[in-house]
């Protein structure tokens, strides 16, 4: 029997732990999406906007305007007040609400209120660290904000690679041949650095611009 007790509860942890990574990817859209706006059209987005990012979405099983649940398929209106979606990796249906925050996962209201709002960035302090392009040549952010990229161009056996705090956080790559081009916005707290680089053996059309904005 205590055996049993055991594996219950490493089956339950396990579980939280799966919750929560999914919950953290589906918020990592959910920001990177509203940045990717912002960035492009200095715009907030919507939640139709929103739904039709994540439709493009390859880790992304569906988004429709009612639940799944009832296995009853509903495109995204005009004005939804509310979408939802799910990661094919992961079992959970999640719903967003009009101010693009999770209201629920799996039909159950998340008690605290979770502050995903994008907060605009400030375009007039824009700083230029494009000469940040290695682990010995960091930039220090002075405030929380953003690290831009704009239209990376990316051609066959390229990868570049972005760190924060000496962590590997975005990964442009293209190994399959062809052209692809792609714009990187990155929150960062204050205090922490950040540097670019491509690793030896890849080739960049361009070297990349990359910008530090803080929040407004």
């Amino acid at each position: 029997m205590e055996s049993n007790g055991i594996f219950i509860k490493t089956k339950q942890a396990k579980e939280a732990t799966n919750k929560q990574t999914a919950t953290e990817k589906i918020n990592l859209k959910i920001a990177t999406a509203q940045m990717n706006k912002y960035a492009e059209k200095q715009e907030m987005q919507t939640l139709k906007e929103l739904s039709e990012v994540l439709k493009e979405d390859e880790e992304i099983k569906y988004v429709t305007e009612k639940s799944q649940v009832a296995d009853t398929k509903y495109e995204v209106g005009k004005n939804p007040s509310s979408i939802f979606t799910k990661l094919n990796e992961y079992p959970y249906e999640f719903e967003i609400n009009s101010s693009l925050q999770l209201a629920s996962i799996d039909g159950i209201k998340i008690a605290t209120t979770q502050n995903n709002s994008f907060i605009a960035p400030n375009y007039k302090n824009l700083i230029d660290i494009t000469q940040h392009n290695s682990n010995t040549n960091q930039y220090t952010a002075i405030d929380d904000g953003y690290i831009m990229m704009p239209t990376i161009a990316v051609i066959n056996g390229t990868n570049i690679q972005v760190y924060i705090d000496d962590v590997l956080i975005a990964y442009v790559g293209n190994t399959l041949g062809g052209y692809i081009r792609q714009n990187i916005m990155l929150p960062i707290a204050k205090n922490s650095t950040v540097y670019w680089k491509v690793p030896t053996g890849s080739v960049s059309e361009h070297i990349p611009s990359m910008y530090f904005v803080p929040c407004k």
